[in-house]
């Protein structure tokens, strides 16, 4: 599963890490299906307020999210809400920059932000507002993902080995030839020393090449461990959208 690295539009600070999967509200709003990986870099700001009527946050206590470097305000946090309510305890709604370049994110989901029935027009809130001014995330992808990155050193090993492989054969078919030459008789100083760089460089080449093999199988056995580990993931994922699936259906 893709994972993407978000950072704050105003200050570049890197503020979480998400997997790419998300619920899109409106057009400008994002709700991660699972709250970010390892440490934040955001913060909440008082005071707490309730959401407008007419939105989807109506009811709900929500509470600004800003960046730990600067105080931007990059999102909000639900603190509570309704019963049955889409938005749960804890949720993170992010926005998106407008003149950013955001990746793809892997929307699953998408709701209104306004409720149909809603009528005439209502002022603009100004902290939840698809058309605010506000710099917001910007969201980044990190494509050296682990299957990607142990490929790619398989691949650079591979190479390498072949590499060293052609000089261990070149080695050997000189070290052959020097040594036919000197059970010919036709010995001198030059061919023994010839011979002697020829059996160093052997043995090098040699050494290289076993080592390198032995980082090419640990290598392969972490590769098929993470893919292990990968397909567990994508499961217990699978089985958790259709749950959260489930729940916003009710």
């Amino acid at each position: 599963m893709e994972v993407i690295q978000c950072k704050c539009a105003s200050c570049q600070a890197i503020l979480a890490t998400f997997f790419n999967l998300w619920t899109q509200i409106g057009k400008s709003y994002f709700i991660p299906t699972i709250e970010a990986q390892g440490n934040t870099q955001m913060i909440a700001k008082e005071p707490t307020r309730i959401g407008e009527a007419g939105y989807l946050v109506a009811e709900c206590e929500l509470q600004d999210v800003a960046c730990a470097k600067c105080d931007n305000v990059i999102g909000l946090m639900c603190l509570s809400s309704p019963v049955n309510h889409v938005l749960h305890e804890k949720t993170t709604i992010v926005f998106l920059k407008k003149n950013g370049k955001p990746v793809e994110l892997n929307v699953r989901h998408t709701l209104k932000l306004r409720n149909d029935s809603r009528p005439g027009s209502y002022p603009a809130n100004d902290h939840f507002n698809p058309d605010s001014d506000t710099a917001g995330f910007q969201v980044v992808s990190q494509f050296d993902s682990a299957v990607s990155r142990i490929e790619k050193e398989m691949a650079k090993l591979n190479s390498t080995l072949g590499q060293l492989q052609s000089d261990f054969d070149l080695h050997k078919a000189d070290l052959k030839s020097v040594k036919i030459e000197v059970s010919s008789g036709e010995f001198s100083t030059q061919n023994s020393f010839k011979l002697s760089r020829l059996e160093s460089q052997v043995r090098t080449a040699n050494a290289a090449i076993f080592e390198m093999k032995k980082l090419s199988e640990e290598v392969n056995r972490e590769d098929v461990e993470l893919r292990n580990d990968l397909l567990i993931s994508r499961e217990d994922y699978k089985q958790l959208e259709n749950v959260t699936w489930a729940y916003k259906r009710m």
